[in-house]
């Protein structure tokens, strides 16, 4: 039976689509009922509180003999984690070795950073995962190569048209944006520093933080007020988008 799902932290469209038994993500996205969420959504980026349609599954029935075995396949996408490095000056880490630690399995992967320092690593269509990466970076100097650490907290990076969102992708990007919603003075200092090394030229005044829209009638807000907001500037956020990669 067809229903509405309200998004929740760390779920995304292929793990809301597993839930409901869709192997294709699409036959969800791309229903008319989802027209209006996917002009300011991407499918990889929800945000607690976004209203989402499930249609009704639909039956696929094949005519066989039973007097012999047979071989069924489903097309379904594989889903995939890809993490950029880069240095302090914002250039990729290209070919830099790397093991990427991700479920099911959780044991080490050994690869290597692309020509745009990009790692990627297939991942389930499952919630709450975590993951880890380890990059192995040239020494600059006689001494031993260095080694750098990062958690991965899979699928919980929020749209960048939110406060969380862009909090994330500005810090990701080695900018301090604060630590959490209410650090709107860290956010919007970020901001501008952003966007004078990638913009050039500085912000003349502080931009709006946009308000928080109401939650639907009936049911209490996903996030504080203050999480449902953001920088309103479309050429920032783009900019921002871009420059993080997604």
């Amino acid at each position: 039976m067809s229903k509405t799902h309200v998004v929740k932290q760390a779920e995304h469209l292929s793990v809301i689509a597993a839930d409901n038994g869709f192997g294709n993500f699409h036959r969800i996205w791309d229903h008319p009922n989802n027209a209006a969420l996917a002009k300011v959504r991407n499918p990889h980026f929800l945000f607690p509180g976004d209203r989402v349609f499930i249609p009704d599954a639909k039956q696929k029935k094949e005519g066989r003999s039973t007097d012999a075995a047979h071989t069924f396949q489903a097309a379904i996408p594989r889903l995939f984690l890809r993490v950029k490095l880069l240095d302090v000056d914002g250039a990729p880490l290209k070919g830099v070795p790397c093991e990427v630690t991700v479920p099911p399995d959780n044991q080490p992967v050994a690869q290597a950073a692309d020509g745009s320092g990009t790692v990627r690593q297939q991942v389930p269509r499952s919630r709450d995962m975590t993951g880890r990466i380890v990059a192995l970076l040239p020494p600059k100097a006689p001494a031993a190569a260095r080694t750098i650490e990062y958690d991965l907290l899979i699928g919980n990076l929020d749209p960048q048209t939110e406060l969380v969102g862009q909090q994330a992708r500005l810090g990701n990007l080695g900018y301090f944006a604060g630590y959490a919603a209410r650090d709107v003075d860290a956010l919007l200092w970020a901001a501008e520093e952003f966007r004078c090394d990638h913009v050039g030229k500085r912000i003349p005044t502080r931009p709006p933080i946009k308000p928080a829209p109401p939650p639907a009638e009936g049911e209490p807000p996903e996030r504080g007020p203050d999480e449902r907001s953001g920088i309103d500037d479309t050429a920032l956020t783009d900019k921002l988008r871009q420059v993080h990669g997604i």
